[in-house]
């Protein structure tokens, strides 16, 4: 009996590489969004002690805290729109593996169904043979007791 063997096995395992080279881009952008998200509460955090540091300074201190102020208020809104565009880019990415996860789940299922299919094929053929050989063996007996009867009368 012929080894099972999927036609389209060559096109599931390229499905799986592209599958997880999207999983692979999808977590490094994840990645890339978590650090970037840090970066932005670091810079909420150090505005936030730029203001409460504010008490007490003379007019030199006053003027550099209010361009440090306005600078970390730039950079916040630049990391903001960093930020959002990273989000979108997640969401496509995220949207690629799940599509390519559905391609290849189809093709895994696709190959179960086939297997299942070939295994039942194996399944009466091993059956046949059993019955076949049954037929024989059952032929052979009945023909020597009909020869022995034959030679006895």
């Amino acid at each position: 009996m012929k080894k099972f063997r999927f036609r389209l096995q060559k096109v599931l395992e390229y499905r799986e590489t592209i599958r997880k080279e999207k999983q692979r881009v999808f977590m490094e952008l994840n990645n890339e969004l978590y650090a970037a998200e840090q970066h932005l509460a670091m810079l909420q955090s150090a505005q936030l002690e730029n203001g409460v540091a504010a008490g007490g300074v003379s007019l030199g201190q006053f003027e550099l805290q209010a361009l440090y102020a306005k600078r970390l208020e730039r950079e916040i809104e630049a990391q903001e729109l960093f930020i959002e565009e990273l989000n979108e880019k997640v969401e496509e990415a995220r949207q690629e593996f799940v599509e390519a996860s559905q391609e290849e789940e189809a093709l895994v299922t696709m190959k179960d169904n086939k297997l299942q299919e070939y295994n039942e094929y194996v399944t009466q053929e091993e059956l046949k043979n059993l019955d076949e050989i049954s037929t024989q063996r059952h032929a052979r007996k009945n023909g020597k007791r009909f020869t022995e009867k034959q030679s006895s009368k």
